[in-house]
């Protein structure tokens, strides 16, 4: 682990090790809220992107080159495609 993860685990550890285990909970509660929000606008931002892409006249192919991952997954992103949502639609069929 790196010197600075380190230091900052352990800085993070005195910090909430002084909260009672219920404080400690309602803040990691508070981080995850926080987390899920930075996820949805994350996928927004990439979303847009992807999508003046293609509206600029770029391939699903020359978009999954220049990110990294495939075409596939590009096309999930364009249309908004979410795991977690189609899962749940499909339990409910």
């Amino acid at each position: 682990m790196a010197t600075g993860i380190k230091e900052a685990l352990a800085a993070t550890l005195e910090k909430y090790g002084r909260l009672a285990p219920s404080e400690q909970l309602i803040q990691a509660n508070h981080y995850t809220d926080d987390l899920k929000e930075a996820v949805k606008e994350i996928s927004t931002i990439r979303r847009a992107a992807v999508r003046t892409m293609r509206s600029e006249g770029y391939t699903l192919r020359e978009i999954a080159e220049v990110v990294g991952t495939t075409q596939q997954r590009i096309h999930q992103i364009e249309s908004g495609y979410n795991r977690k949502e189609a899962k749940a639609r499909k339990q409910a069929d």
